[in-house]
């Protein structure tokens, strides 16, 4: 069984360390949520390629439709039980 189940985009039901992602047919998109914004962004840390690495940008993934947001099963984030935010 995969490691992860979709959950809603909503901020509610997103913490810290969700993943956003983004799937088309011949690549894909991972940013996970640093620190959840507002409106749609959020602080995210991705990886952008092999020179720039990766980065902490306040990005709206959140509100782009492309975007869906996966959580880890059976993973509890290191400042359960707040929002660690």
């Amino acid at each position: 069984s995969y490691p992860f189940r979709s959950i809603s985009k909503s901020y509610s039901a997103t913490a810290f360390m969700d993943a956003l992602v983004e799937r088309h047919s011949t690549w894909g998109h991972v940013a996970l949520i640093h620190q959840e914004g507002s409106s749609g962004s959020d602080y995210i840390v991705h990886a952008r390629n092999n020179t720039m690495g990766t980065e902490l940008r306040y990005l709206p993934y959140r509100s782009d439709a492309d975007y869906r947001a996966v959580a880890r099963k059976n993973w509890t984030a290191e400042c359960y039980p707040s929002r660690c935010g």
